[in-house]
């Protein structure tokens, strides 16, 4: 059975995959979800809730964290992709002979 993904291809199907989950995990934490409607109890004259900024705020954190080492990860799978089909290349078979 072949590959569905080429080889090549494997560096931006991690990182898309990766972030789509750090997404997810960002969207579905409950300061997040629960923001727009703190939002409008505000606007109606609720109590404000500190407590939800700095999780929400830490939620943030943890994306871009997440986020920056999702891409730090895919540039080394890439340069090693790289450099894996550079040595499979026919004129560099030859010439470390």
């Amino acid at each position: 059975m072949e590959a569905i993904v080429p080889a090549g291809f494997e560096p931006f199907v991690k990182l898309t995959q990766s972030n789509f989950a750090l997404l997810t995990e960002f969207w579905l934490t409950p300061a997040v979800m629960y923001a727009p409607m703190a939002g409008a109890q505000r606007a109606f004259g609720s109590a404000q809730d500190g407590a939800a900024g700095s999780s929400a705020a830490e939620a943030f954190s943890r994306l871009m964290r997440g986020v920056m080492e999702n891409y730090s990860r895919f540039l080394v799978e890439l340069t090693q992709s790289g450099i894996t089909a550079w040595n499979r290349t026919p004129a560099v078979a030859e010439a470390a002979r």
